[in-house]
């Protein structure tokens, strides 16, 4: 079967506090959507995936049309936050239920008041009940979650600047009913 993927919705939402809230929604015409289907189309990624992929799609082109006898030595690092993408697997994101999703994010929200990081714990706060009405036609009591919590990666997975992050955090919601996934981010930088 040839898989097609269609780009749905994308929004971004930032605070004075340098954190910031993304999610972009897919549907793909699977039988059944998995969570390596995330991979495959190389989905992980904080923008507007429709844009991002137009531009690299431009880039190509472009690198064809010129060419220079310059080697430049700068490295492009593809991160997903602060952590190197090729790194990261689907064994990475841990498996939940919505009542648990829920129960996570507030316990992270609740660490963050408790350690007086007070205006990253409100921004998460506000992100993650907006997050809640962005996506409440997308029954998400029906939906496997998948949690990744850059937290929890070692340093040897992470590029040189991760210490811009004090969070991230990216949820995957795989709706099978509707055939529908979608990809949030939460993160300060």
């Amino acid at each position: 079967m040839n898989n097609h993927l269609e780009h749905i919705k994308y929004a971004y939402n930032s605070s004075t506090n340098c954190s910031f809230y993304s999610y972009n929604i897919f549907k793909i015409n699977h039988k059944k959507i998995e969570l390596d289907d995330i991979f495959n189309f190389d989905l992980l990624l904080i923008g507007d995936y429709s844009k991002l992929k137009k531009h690299q799609s431009e880039r190509v082109i472009n690198e064809g049309l010129f060419s220079s006898k310059h080697t430049y030595k700068t490295k492009v690092i593809d991160a997903y936050g602060p952590v190197i993408k090729s790194t990261i697997t689907s064994n990475d994101f841990k498996k939940l239920s919505y009542e648990m999703f829920e129960k996570k994010m507030n316990s992270i929200i609740d660490l963050m008041y408790n350690r007086k990081d007070l205006h990253e714990a409100d921004d998460l706060y506000n992100f993650f009940n907006q997050s809640l009405i962005d996506l409440e036609n997308f029954n998400l009591e029906n939906c496997d979650f998948y949690f990744l919590d850059s937290n929890l990666f070692s340093n040897t997975r992470k590029h040189k600047l991760s210490f811009i992050y004090s969070y991230f955090i990216s949820i995957v919601g795989i709706n099978p009913d509707l055939n529908t996934f979608f990809i949030l981010n939460f993160g300060n930088d």
